[in-house]
C-alpha cells in the first residue's frame, strides 16, 4: 500500500512510517518539521531561502509591513514543483487541520489537490489545536480526551 504521511507533531509520523515500513508499506512523510524540534522530513516543504540571513530579515520586514509571509511563498513553491509526488496515493494521513502551515489560503489550495489525487485522506486529531478543542467542547461524542 503506498501512503502519504503530510506534517509532524511529537515524531508521530516519523514512528509511524517506521512501523508502516517494516510491515512492507511504500511510505513518504513530507512537509515541514515542526519548528525548533526539525524533525526530519523525506519532502522538506520548509522555507530555505528567506530562513538565511539577511533574506530572513527581509522576510520579517515584509511580513511587518504587509501581514504577507514570504516564506510560505516559498512552501507553496516546493509544493509545486513537487506536487507529483503527492499524487496516486492509497492512504493520506494528514497531522491536523492545518499540516503544511503556509497560510490558510495556501493550505487549502494545497489540500484541494491532494484531496483530488488521492483515493482516501484521513485527518489524525495530534496536539491540542484550537479548531480540535472547539470541536470536542461543542460536540455531543460520548467519549473524547477533555
Amino acid at each position: 500500500m503506498r501512503i502519504l504521511l503530510i506534517g509532524e507533531y511529537s515524531n508521530f509520523h516519523t514512528s509511524l512510517k517506521t512501523g508502516l515500513q517494516n510491515l512492507g508499506h511504500e511510505v513518504l512523510l513530507a512537509g515541514k518539521k515542526d519548528g525548533f524540534k526539525a524533525y526530519p522530513m523525506e519532502l522538506d516543504l520548509d522555507p530555505v531561502f528567506f530562513s538565511k540571513k539577511p533574506f530572513s530579515y527581509f522576510r520579517h520586514l515584509i511580513y511587518n509591513f504587509f501581514s504577507l509571509d514570504i516564506g510560505a511563498l516559498e512552501t507553496v513553491l516546493y509544493f509545486f514543483i513537487n506536487r507529483s509526488k503527492f499524487k496516486n496515493y492509497d492512504v493520506v494521513q494528514l497531522i491536523n487541520e492545518y499540516p503544511v502551515k503556509a497560510s490558510p489560503t495556501f493550505d487549502r489550495w494545497i489540500l484541494n489537490y491532494i484531496f483530488k489525487h488521492n483515493k482516501k485522506v484521513i485527518l489524525s486529531a495530534c496536539g491540542d489545536d484550537l479548531t480540535y478543542i472547539e470541536f470536542l467542547l461543542n460536540s455531543k461524542l460520548d467519549y473524547h480526551i477533555l
